[in-house]
């Protein structure tokens, strides 16, 4: 999926993996950088930021 706000410069791909995991990338003007999101049944989701720019 991409989310796009060509307003503000904006964007988001965001993919669910084999894993039910999910994956993303963030562009914007002041920030880049990766995002991995895995699933807790138990608890919150563990939250990973990666490669942040």
């Amino acid at each position: 999926m991409e989310l796009i706000d060509s307003s503000s410069g904006f964007k988001a791909y965001i993919t669910k993996q084999l894993d039910q995991s999910w994956r993303g990338r963030i562009e914007s003007k002041s920030v880049k950088g990766n995002v991995a999101v895995f699933p807790n049944e138990k608890d919150i989701p563990n939250v990973r930021i990666l490669g942040c720019k």
